[in-house]
């Protein structure tokens, strides 16, 4: 597996389903607005360094360790992760505020790892009940320095992971239901998902209420995520890593303007991004 898991396709739906699900598509855009993107008007804390300088963090499936910087929509190789995974492929990442990062391998072991140069500590966290593999992202609590690591299930459950104990903390299900989701939050408290948005192709992007997994809106977006993906949020935008036809392409969304466009390709599939919560919103 790979990305948030390498994925077989579903069969497609007879077409007297497909109406239905037309017609409950409907039902469920209708009940849930699009992204609010109006930033909070909050003082943030000042314990971030300057936030443009900030960057995200990729993992690719063959375990190399990048940075991308949005500005100029450029990779710069970080190292090869060495963690002792048993064999097992990167599967997720995430970074906290102070550059540190997680990365989940398929086995569902998660490995701290340094976004200077790569270097891997074990950690003792396990597979613990639907959190067998799953995306991950931090978000703050209110508007920080205080965060949480947060965990979409693959069957569609969010929860959150303690750095110190490894243990998980099971929020709810999804509501409506996401399956097979990745994350990404911001340094003013909110919480998103990248999911694959029906059997049709196509993909979204909700925000998520953190107490309680309620969708609060949500983007349906034209492009496949096909086998890989990973996303983060970095300066307004959301930066996508997808790879349909097993082509690595970054997408960088627009939730004002609701535009998107295609801004870089790499040489490898990308399966987990991180970015800390002190960069630019």
């Amino acid at each position: 597996m790979v990305a948030c898991g390498s994925r077989t396709g579903l069969l497609a739906p007879e077409e007297a389903d497909a109406a239905d699900a037309s017609h409950e598509d409907a039902k469920h855009k209708d009940v849930i607005p699009p992204l609010d993107v109006v930033k909070k008007d909050v003082t943030p804390p000042n314990d971030c360094p300057d936030s443009g300088s900030t960057l995200v963090y990729v993992v690719a499936v063959d375990s190399e360790l990048l940075s991308f910087y949005p500005p100029t929509a450029s990779f710069k190789t970080i190292g090869l992760l060495s963690c002792p995974a048993g064999g097992a492929s990167p599967f997720s990442m995430a970074v906290d505020r102070k550059g540190t990062a997680y990365v989940e391998y398929d086995n569902g072991m998660v490995f701290k790892v340094s976004t200077a140069n790569a270097a891997c500590t074990p950690t003792t966290s396990q597979q613990q009940g639907a959190f067998t593999t799953f995306g991950m992202g931090y978000a703050t609590l209110g508007v920080g320095p205080d965060e949480a690591l947060f965990l979409a299930s693959e069957d569609g459950h969010l929860g959150t992971l303690d750095t110190t104990s490894f243990k998980v903390k099971t929020i709810g299900a999804f509501v409506p239901s996401l399956q097979t989701a990745e994350l990404t939050g911001t340094g003013d408290g909110r919480l998103y998902a990248y999911f694959a948005a029906g059997n049709s192709g196509g993909s979204a992007i909700a925000e998520i209420d953190k107490s309680n997994a309620a969708v609060l809106g949500e983007d349906f977006l034209t492009f496949d995520r096909g086998d890989a993906w990973a996303f983060a949020f970095w300066g307004g935008d959301f930066w996508i890593f997808t790879a349909p036809n097993s082509q690595q392409t970054t997408m960088r969304y627009d939730p004002a303007t609701k535009t998107s466009d295609v801004v870089a390709h790499y040489s490898s599939r990308i399966v987990g991004a991180g970015v800390s919560t002190c960069a630019p919103e």
